[in-house]
């Protein structure tokens, strides 16, 4: 049992962070990785440079938790060709941001001048503070100059402003933007006793840790009806449609206490539309629920510990007589706790053994497909992405845009000149996902390949 109770220690302490977790909406700002930041001397480039940076945003000035999309591009000139660059990504530390895919490259002109036009990156960005907000920087190392330089592109400043006062009963911080909500009930006939379950859907474009449901009130069919917390079970966020698609849903469970027919208002989502500028309210189905006589007796209260006092103390003698002798207790009732807690335990035991088999088995299939999908890829930016779920699953890596950081993690794992090789083939491949997207030849690939089948087979996680 001593061996369970650096397990038991965990929980409590992770149940004791859980006291003091912020909201989910706030999102962690991004680490400073200034002293990690490769670009020195940074300069501001713009047309008629061959290459430069602009910063596409469609208004420049929004309501806090409203969403826009922000779109990174790099300019280069078309005499230049094909060009290989390293760039630092933007570091979102006032806005909450979801990453999208990026439009192909294109052809751009100005004043006769022909540039390929790069889409880095898109960004749909919802500002989490008041104020005039620059946005994140983009930088970009030219590789064809000799000193092999570092540009961005001038500030863009984005106005937040706001939402207007008074703010109406029941609206929730996250809820800017359109939303649609939905409600559907386990059962409308049930007996005293019964729960009743409704189930919320709520759609919105908005990101899906601030959407927050209206506080729920059974209004005159508060007697018939004892409500428990309303319940998140899911959440699901996803771009669709150049826009944020954000579905949340909740669970409302209700027990029958009282014969008749109830009715049960319905869900609501206030919030505020930034394209009409006003506050609304969207509500779900609202459902009539027959409760009928079950003849079991329903208790909601809470038992209580209770105190009598003696109006009068009254001493009086109290008589000795031999008693019966009792016979010593059994010594199968002393081994039999530490016994049963020895049974529970090796259960425990080899029920987690088997769950770590099974774990193991699982991870060694999934990275087995991984390496075969990596190997097959058609594209730099399909290879890129395997890699990075597989040194994910298979080494508890995760990826990073900084080259120091990255080569770190890489070090913690593998030796010097594997980490070399691994390197190489990422760095080489994040050039090609911004040019061309073709893939890493086989014959190139295969080195690391083999590293990775070495250690994962070394380590036991194949």
């Amino acid at each position: 049992m001593k061996r369970l109770m650096p397990l038991y220690s965990f929980l409590i302490l992770m149940a004791g962070f859980s006291l003091f977790a912020t909201n989910a909406f706030c999102q962690e700002p991004a680490y400073d990785n200034s002293e990690l930041s490769q670009a020195k001397n940074v300069r501001i480039a713009s047309f008629p440079d061959d290459m430069f940076i602009d910063v596409n945003v469609p208004v420049h000035q929004i309501y806090v938790g409203e969403t826009i999309r922000a779109e990174y591009d790099v300019y280069v000139s078309s005499r230049r060709g094909q060009v290989y660059y390293d760039v630092e990504e933007p570091e979102f530390v006032k806005w909450y941001s979801i990453e999208a895919k990026a439009p192909p490259a294109s052809l751009a002109s100005f004043d006769s001048i022909s540039y390929t036009k790069e889409p880095h990156a898109v960004y749909y960005i919802t500002p989490m503070v008041v104020g005039k907000l620059p946005l994140p920087a983009l930088k970009v190392q030219v590789p064809y100059l000799s000193n092999n330089p570092w540009i961005t592109h001038d500030t863009h400043i984005v106005e937040v402003i706001p939402l207007p006062e008074p703010q109406p009963a029941g609206f929730h911080y996250g809820n800017v933007g359109t939303f649609e909500i939905k409600a559907s009930i386990s059962s409308k006939t049930v007996h005293v006793g019964d729960v009743i379950v409704i189930d919320v859907k709520i759609s919105g474009t908005a990101p899906v840790t601030g959407i927050g449901l209206a506080p729920h009130s059974l209004s005159r069919s508060v007697e018939g009806f004892k409500a428990y917390p309303v319940h998140n079970y899911d959440m699901d966020e996803r771009i669709e449609n150049d826009h944020v698609l954000s579905t949340r849903s909740y669970r409302v469970k209700l027990l029958a206490l009282t014969p008749g027919e109830w009715f049960i208002p319905p869900c609501e989502v206030v919030s505020f539309d930034p394209k009409i500028h006003q506050y609304r309210t969207y509500q779900s189905e609202s459902f009539t629920i027959d409760v009928e006589e079950s003849g079991r007796e329903i208790s909601i209260e809470n038992p209580r510990a209770k105190t009598v006092t003696l109006d009068s103390v009254q001493l009086r003698d109290i008589a000795l007589s031999n008693g019966i002798v009792r016979k010593p207790i059994s010594f199968l009732w002393l081994i039999l706790p530490p016994g049963l807690a020895i049974f529970i335990y090796l259960i425990i035991y080899i029920k987690k053994r088997q769950q770590a088999f099974s774990q193991r088995k699982a991870v060694r299939e999934e990275c087995g497909i991984l390496l075969q999908s990596l190997k097959a890829a058609n594209s730099s930016d399909a290879q890129l992405q395997t890699l990075r779920e597989l040194l994910k699953l298979g080494f508890q890596i995760d990826y990073t845009n900084s080259e120091q950081e990255m080569s770190e993690r890489l070090r913690s794992v593998f030796s010097e000149s594997e980490t070399k090789v691994i390197w190489d083939i990422i760095r080489e491949l994040r050039m090609t996902t911004y040019s061309t997207q073709k893939p890493i030849s086989s014959e190139q690939i295969a080195p690391m390949i083999e590293i990775l089948i070495t250690r994962l087979n070394a380590e036991k996680r194949i």
